[in-house]
């Protein structure tokens, strides 16, 4: 994640990024979205400085060129497939957790012994050519056959295959009392806000406070997974399904009548092979004024995973009363302790509109 700071006498403009990998190279691939993201298109089309943004016209275009940015990326990432800078190192393997989801999700594809005539086969696009056989194996679903692939030393990943690896992404472009966000994937920014400036449905309300109004905390109205019936509806036309994954319970994409990719949300920067069968990389775009609003919660999946939005709220109100992040991240670290030991990487950012 980045956070980038320039006040001027035009006004202070903030600029927040959020990018949570996922699957055996998705740590590279956060990277190297993140990196592109401060040095291709933030610091060199100058989005740092306010008098560039601070017109309804510049914040126009800018919501047409955070567009075609994500696309861009997306477009780079499926051409090189191994991006310039992802150095080929000991964790090219992935973590163990990634090799042993893989190896059970393997498993399970062979219990269920799926009927020749329902294996899917993927049309060759720019994305997914190539001379390598693993790659031919992933678009027929051969490869998931074998569940000591991971362990061979034909790894389709050895040499940086991204069609199992992704980010999220989540940028938040703040000056003065406008804000535009652009993301994809379940790495939200939320604002929280007093009274009922929102409709009911969606937010959090966490109560009467010693006379105050409620402090809401308002997510994004589109939500990029596969529970979303727009996505759904997408990823069935794209030859793709959702069911419930018998990992994790939660409901995932695949190709149909096959055990992968699995992947839990339907928009993303990287992932391939999701990309064959739906999943998009086009981002939302939000623009509002802040108003009186307070603070926005910018959080990785993991924090959402977690946590209520009410608990979100509360925690952030508490960090603006008392000044100390430990209440934030004392409660994320209790609710994974709860969950079974759940592991994952959690980023957050809360940013508060009216304190010097």
């Amino acid at each position: 994640m980045f956070i980038l700071i320039n006040d001027s006498k035009q006004g202070c403009l903030k600029v927040f990024g959020v990018f949570d990998g996922h699957g055996p190279f998705g740590h590279k691939v956060s990277k190297y979205v993140q990196t592109k993201f401060l040095t291709e298109y933030i610091i060199q089309n100058d989005y740092l400085k306010p008098e560039m943004i601070n017109t309804p016209e510049r914040f126009e275009d800018i919501k047409r060129e955070l567009i075609n940015i994500f696309l861009d990326i997306q477009d780079e990432l499926e051409a090189k497939n191994f991006p310039e800078g992802f150095e080929d190192d000991e964790s090219i393997s992935g973590t163990q957790n990634d090799n042993d989801m893989i190896r059970k999700i393997s498993e399970e594809s062979e219990e269920e012994k799926v009927p020749k005539e329902h294996h899917v086969n993927f049309k060759e696009s720019s994305s997914m050519k190539s001379d390598k056989s693993s790659d031919k194996d992933i678009r027929t679903g051969n490869f998931i056959k074998d569940s000591n692939l991971f362990h061979h030393e034909e790894n389709p990943f050895q040499h940086g295959d991204l069609s199992l690896s992704g980010s999220t992404c989540t940028l938040a472009f703040h000056i003065n009392r406008r804000i535009i966000m652009a993301y994809v994937g379940d790495s939200y920014a939320c604002v929280g806000c007093r009274g009922k400036r929102f409709k009911s449905g969606g937010t959090a309300n966490i109560g009467q406070q010693k006379g105050k109004k409620a402090i809401l905390l308002m997510p994004p109205e589109m939500d990029h997974t596969p529970k979303n019936m727009e996505e759904k509806i997408r990823i069935y036309n794209s030859s793709g399904e959702v069911r419930e994954s018998a990992v994790d319970k939660k409901r995932r994409i695949y190709v149909r009548a096959r055990m992968y990719p699995g992947l839990s949300i339907s928009r993303s920067l990287g992932d391939a092979l999701a990309h064959e069968i739906g999943v998009v990389s086009t981002p939302d775009i939000i623009e509002y004024n802040t108003g009186s609003d307070l603070f926005l919660v910018h959080g990785s999946g993991g924090l959402w995973d977690l946590l209520s939005a009410e608990e979100v709220a509360e925690l952030a109100t508490s960090y603006q009363e008392n000044g100390s992040v430990d209440p934030i991240w004392t409660k994320v670290k209790d609710s994974c302790l709860n969950d079974g030991g759940t592991i994952d990487d959690v980023s957050l950012i809360v940013s508060y509109f009216n304190r010097s």
